[in-house]
Order: C-alpha cells, then sequence, then structure tokens
C-alpha cells in the first residue's frame, strides 16, 4: 500500500503482511518499507497471492499486472477527489458477486465482486 493509504488507515492491517511504498526514508512498526513498486513485488514472489490495498497511484501503476480484481462497489455518490482507475470489462471475466441491502450495519447498498482477466 501506499503510505498516504497506511496513514489514512493509520495501523498495520491485522493478520498479514504490510509492506508500505513511500519515497520517504521512514521507518514504520508492523510494517515493511520500500522505495518502489517493483521493490514490493520483488518481495513477494515466493506469495501464492498478493493484495494490493492502494492508493490511487498505486492502483494505477499495478493494474496492468494485475490478474484478479476483488472490488467492492457501493451503489451511492460521494464527494471525492480519488479513485480507482477505470476497469475495462472487456478485458475482465466476473467470477463472483454479492449483492448486498442496507442493514443496521450498512447505510447503503453494496456489492462484492470478484473479476478475472480474460
Amino acid at each position: 500500500m501506499g503510505r498516504k493509504t497506511f496513514d489514512s488507515v493509520g495501523r498495520p492491517l491485522p493478520k498479514r503482511r504490510n509492506i508500505v511504498i513511500t519515497r520517504k526514508p521512514v521507518s514504520i512498526e508492523g510494517c515493511e518499507v520500500v522505495s518502489s513498486i517493483d521493490a514490493a513485488i520483488a518481495l513477494c514472489k515466493t506469495e501464492e497471492e498478493v493484495f494490493i490495498v492502494g492508493g490511487a497511484e498505486i492502483y494505477r501503476q499495478t493494474m496492468p499486472m494485475v490478474n484478479r480484481i476483488y472490488l467492492t462497489i457501493v451503489h451511492h455518490s460521494f464527494d471525492a477527489d480519488t479513485f480507482f482507475p477505470e476497469i475495462d470489462y472487456k478485458e475482465w471475466k466476473e467470477l463472483e458477486r454479492e449483492d448486498h441491502e442496507t442493514d443496521e450495519k450498512h447505510q447503503f447498498p453494496y456489492s462484492f465482486i470478484t473479476l478475472e482477466r480474460v
């Protein structure tokens, strides 16, 4: 994940390896810190599956190498200044979809979608 995304989360994500990509020379407890996406990928060469957490620039740069997307779509419009890259759905096959309505924990309906590159 990028440093700004890490800062917004405020802590390492539990029960997983956390690699933070930043140009700043910092040390973050509970995380491995690297200066590039290539360096992060090199650390994960033996991993079966690697999750890219974001932010927008990290997503933009890694989309060409991704073969699966676990996508959450919240069915509501929000004011925002950062976005996930556009997905060309001709390049992807939907493997799974879970649609959820609002409930006591969720103010907006949402969908979990798993996409695989064709």
